[in-house]
């Protein structure tokens, strides 16, 4: 009798056994892994970086193609709250293409926000201001909205006065 018994609790434990190793590969196959290289050793998919002192902080969270940063790509303050997010275009690859940036103060307030250009080569990638770029100060009020070509500031769109501390300053004419 107390053989049966524990056969059966054996056999129990080996079921117990056999179902947690299949939702574990079964979780592997829906959950990619991370922070993974391709067969040259470039960087590529999704990749979350960490503090070296804090291994529960987030550093940076995006995606790789072929070693440069691709769709979407996170920085963090130390506290924990967004620095920057960089969305890219679809077909970005060696040459130009365009993305959409946005800067946030530490205490999550936005900072600036805008497309810019930027330039892929063997020896390096380069941003610059390209498009519409909207400033705003600590207090979350917008400062400065200017068109930019290639870098260069070529029309002032808007500019908040220093001494206008009212949230109502009207766009110049």
């Amino acid at each position: 009798m107390v053989k049966f018994r524990l056969s059966k609790l054996s056999f129990r434990l080996f079921l117990l056994f056999a179902v947690v190793l299949i939702f574990s590969s079964c979780s592997f196959l829906f959950h990619p892994r991370i922070n993974q290289h391709d067969a040259a050793g470039k960087k590529t998919g999704h990749w979350i970086l960490y503090s070296s002192d804090d291994t529960t902080r987030k550093v940076s969270d995006g995606y790789f193609k072929n070693d440069l940063e691709y769709r979407r790509f996170i920085y963090y303050y130390s506290n924990g709250r967004r620095q920057a997010r960089f969305v890219y275009g679809r077909n970005h690859v060696y040459g130009k293409s365009h993305l959409k940036a946005k800067f946030w103060y530490p205490d999550g307030k936005v900072m600036q926000k805008g497309t810019s250009l930027f330039f892929i080569s063997e020896k390096e990638v380069r941003y610059v201001y390209d498009g519409i770029w909207r400033f705003y100060n600590e207090q979350g009020t917008l400062t400065e909205k200017t068109r930019y070509e290639m870098g260069e500031p070529v029309e002032l769109i808007y500019q908040r006065s220093p001494q206008d501390s009212s949230d109502s300053a009207a766009l110049p004419q």
